[in-house]
């Protein structure tokens, strides 16, 4: 080849270089717009389009700029710095560039309706994820409030007595309770009425004894399972025959969950008293429907 078809291919390179540099920018750049993260934005970047479809997610450190090319279009970014997550919405149009600063991020901060990303599941997700706390037992712990009715059968004074009465109190993590309890003595027949409150026969007056009432505490195990186990005790005083006395009673019930807040109950107590005049001094049968979770 000679030296002048050397400088005409040379010449001819030169010029269509030249002329494909233009194209090549034009199309980069009508067909891309960019998204540049400045310095100040940390953390775990997410980015929706209109169509609430993932398109880019990444973890920025702070200090650095990051620059994305994506399609023109409205996006909303989610950024999580710590726990709580920073919402921006943007547009972006061909061939120009937005600079998100993190001034431009806030809780409650979208330049467009939230309503449009209301439902997607990543922002339900950071929405309703409750700030974990280090506790000492470990875990979520839960707290609900139940209610609770029921009788209790028994013998007083060898005879067949019904005492009726319930529960209030707070259920934590389903397995642990505790509350307050009441019963009294739901008829009594006044065979005698001496009124005698110093001889034997204080215990056929006409006062509807025994009542009593007092603090619950119980252990539920396994507490989701169909059919489980409730261990408690109640520590409490009552009254009876113009008397009072103090109780504690352990129980053992069996519970059946009918629905997920309504369960039935059925098991034993023994009452364990200061006095004999109230006449709890056998096994009582006891019968309940439990509402709560």
């Amino acid at each position: 080849m000679t030296i002048k078809a050397k400088i005409w291919m040379s010449f001819l390179s030169f010029v269509l270089m030249f002329t494909a540099c233009p194209l090549f920018s034009a199309v980069s750049t009508d067909t891309t717009a960019i998204l540049i993260l400045k310095e100040g934005i940390f953390g775990k970047i997410t980015i929706l389009d209109e169509s609430e479809d993932l398109v880019v997610e990444l973890t920025k450190q702070v200090g650095r700029k990051i620059e994305l090319g994506l399609d023109e279009g409205e996006y909303l970014v989610i950024n999580v710095p710590e726990s709580s997550p920073f919402k921006a919405g943007i547009t972006l149009e061909e061939g120009k560039s937005v600079k998100l600063n993190p001034e431009d991020l806030s809780p409650e901060g979208m330049e467009r309706p939230e309503e449009t990303f209301k439902d997607h599941a990543f922002l339900r997700s950071e929405k309703e994820a409750p700030l974990r706390k280090d506790t000492l037992l470990g875990g979520e712990s839960l707290a609900h409030f139940y209610g609770e009715f029921g009788t209790k059968t028994t013998e007083i004074f060898d005879e067949f007595a019904v005492l009726v009465g319930g529960h209030l109190g707070w259920t934590f993590n389903h397995a642990f309770s505790v509350g307050f309890a009441g019963y009294a003595r739901a008829e009594h027949e006044d065979e005698y009425g001496c009124g005698c409150w110093d001889c034997d026969c204080y215990r056929y007056c006409e006062y509807r004894g025994p009542s009593y009432g007092g603090i619950t505490t119980a252990f539920i195990f396994p507490p989701k399972n169909l059919v489980h186990f409730k261990v408690g005790a109640l520590f409490g005083a009552g009254y009876a025959w113009d008397r009072h006395f103090y109780i504690f009673e352990p129980e053992f019930d069996v519970m059946l969950n009918i629905s997920q807040v309504v369960r039935i109950q059925s098991g034993i107590s023994y009452p364990l008293t200061d006095s004999d005049h109230c006449g709890l001094d056998d096994v009582i049968f006891n019968v309940s429907f439990r509402f709560g979770k």
